[in-house]
């Protein structure tokens, strides 16, 4: 499963820790600037429809410091809670824009991670999913 907001509370955490004893966990951090412009684009796309109005720029977000945008790169208060529950070795942190656009990479260090001579990879890996309004050049070495 692939969800940010589950590293953000130690009762997810710990209930993940309690019903799945031993499992190995995989953090995908992206760069929080871009984490900040995708939620953002994901506001103006899902949340504002249901507003009927939103009239804040990015530069606005940023300017307010509004700080639900701004919070999840908090990264290292996340992996230290994220420490609290599982052991180091059972934890792969990946990034966004190094890793899972370049699916190889990110294959290669799974299959060790996992103990594995061949990793089968899904095919979406590598296919943007979701896609959003953000221009090609915000992905690192497209």
């Amino acid at each position: 499963d692939i969800t940010p907001s589950y590293f953000r509370d130690k009762k997810n955490l710990q209930r993940i820790r309690d019903l799945l004893p031993g499992v190995k966990v995989m953090v995908v951090l992206r760069h929080p600037v871009y984490r900040a412009f995708s939620h953002y684009v994901h506001r103006i796309r899902h949340v504002a429809p249901k507003l009927q109005r939103y009239d804040c720029s990015f530069e606005d977000i940023l300017q307010k410091k509004d700080v639900y945008a701004l919070l999840c790169p908090k990264y290292g208060a996340h992996m230290q809670r994220v420490l609290v529950y599982f052991p180091r070795e059972d934890i792969l942190l990946l990034t966004y824009e190094t890793d899972i656009l370049k699916p190889l990479h990110a294959q290669a260090r799974l299959g060790v991670f996992l103990g594995l001579e061949v990793v089968v990879v899904s095919p979406l890996v590598g296919r943007r999913v979701n896609e959003g309004a953000m221009p090609r050049f915000y992905f690192a070495e497209r």
